[in-house]
């Protein structure tokens, strides 16, 4: 319950309508517990400053802690809003779960835009659809050929404006990394090769514009 919803109450004197799963509740949680306001990322910020050292993703293997992911929220947040995102900028994330997915909701969200979550199951047509019908000017996706090939495509048919590509084989842990690049190699593109590499800024680029600001 917000401080606003609370004096609504009181104000009218009624007294809000207990429900069934309260009972469940343990003693020490109110359900009417008053709610900050405050922004969702604040969350990871005192996530990091609390329990820094933590497990916050692991992925197949590789473990990041909530320092880590805090670290690179912040360079990413930086590095988008050198690409010019800005409040209300919508960002879309072509991805699917894995920590590039935490990171750049988060990201997006310090930068001041507005995350648009993409399925990365969709179809080439419904990832046009949803990007016109969001207004999206720039999607963030991994450089598997089953994602970066229809981001490609829309970034060649002039539907998308910009594109930032992740690498998937550096979430890996390091052993991974390399036996993915030998035997799984042709499960990747080669962004810098498109036809629309000039609209693909890849993350490391990205890092690289965080560190000049």
């Amino acid at each position: 319950m917000t401080e606003h919803n609370r004096e609504a109450v009181a104000t009218q004197g009624a007294t809000p309508q207990p429900y069934g799963w309260l009972a469940h509740y343990p003693a020490n949680v109110r359900w009417d517990a008053v709610i900050k306001p405050e922004p969702l990322f604040t969350l990871l910020d005192r996530a990091v400053a609390n329990h820094g050292a933590r497990p916050c993703t692991n992925f197949l293997g590789r473990v990041n802690t909530y320092k880590d992911i805090g670290a690179l929220v912040d360079r990413v947040a930086a590095g988008l809003q050198s690409l010019g995102v800005t409040k209300g900028t919508k960002v879309g994330l072509f991805l699917p779960n894995c920590p590039t997915f935490v990171i750049y909701y988060y990201a997006i969200l310090k930068a001041g835009g507005t995350v648009v979550n993409f399925n990365p199951l969709y179809t080439l047509e419904e990832l046009a659809y949803q990007l016109k019908d969001s207004d999206t000017e720039i999607m963030v996706t991994l450089d598997l050929k089953v994602l970066f090939d229809k981001v490609d495509a829309l970034l060649q048919s002039g539907a998308l404006p910009r594109a930032v590509v992740a690498s998937f084989p550096a979430l890996l842990p390091s052993a991974k990394s390399v036996l993915f690049k030998l035997f799984k190699g042709k499960e990747l593109s080669r962004p810098q090769d498109s036809k629309a590499a000039g609209k693909i800024v890849l993350e490391g680029q990205l890092m690289s514009r965080s560190a000049k600001l």
